[in-house]
């Protein structure tokens, strides 16, 4: 909720999802902060993960938003995955055809790598990795003040580069990005978050 009340301004639109064996909107798209505050209170532990489900049908979603605006999933999962109809590809290539950022908080509570879902965490990882988001790991409840202040922070700082493919893809297709900054020694450690792939729609899209 601290989290919420810090990021959303009087132009936001959000909106609180559950996702357990099933997926649900909580709240309508609002920048309400008691209509949010009401719908976090109504998060509810349920007996199944369906993580694809979750990213496929919030990003659905959010393709329906008018263009124009950036389009953000937070995501707070263990990265476990056991009840979703959609697959690893629905997923990713929802997120990819909505245009929209993906940013990961991973609660992870289990250090030991024999018990930790690490084929969760790289799938989860890969999706986030292709939208061009960032994923963060908690090891304990009390770092996630700290990790939302970081995506905040990335929301408020980020920068748009526009191009056009030639020659123009021929058909709807998944097109691969990379992005390189020339820096100097005095710059230090740099990492970038771009997207690593985007969809077309076809020739001269």
């Amino acid at each position: 909720m601290r989290f919420i009340r810090h990021v959303v301004r009087p132009q936001d639109s959000l909106a609180v999802y559950t996702f357990s064996e099933n997926v649900d909107r909580l709240t309508p798209y609002t920048s309400s902060i008691p209509v949010l505050d009401a719908g976090l209170k109504r998060l509810t532990a349920g007996s199944g993960t369906s993580l694809y489900d979750a990213i496929f049908l919030a990003s659905g979603e959010l393709s329906h938003k008018p263009p124009g605006r950036r389009r953000v999933i937070v995501l707070v999962t263990d990265t476990g995955e056991t009840t979703s109809r959609s697959t690893f590809e629905d997923a990713r290539h929802a997120a990819l055809a909505a245009e929209t950022l993906l940013y990961t908080v991973v609660v992870r509570p289990v250090h030991s790598d024999a018990l930790r879902d690490l084929a969760g965490e790289h799938a989860v990882s890969t999706i986030t990795d292709s939208t061009g988001g960032a994923m963060f790991v908690a090891d304990d409840y009390h770092q996630l003040d700290s990790l939302f202040e970081a995506i905040d922070l990335e929301l408020r700082t980020q920068y748009l580069i526009a191009f056009y493919p030639q020659p123009p893809p021929p058909r709807r297709a998944i097109r691969h990005l990379e992005v390189r900054v020339a820096t100097s020694a005095s710059d230090g450690p740099l990492r970038i978050h771009n997207r690593k792939l985007y969809m077309t729609e076809g020739a001269g899209q």
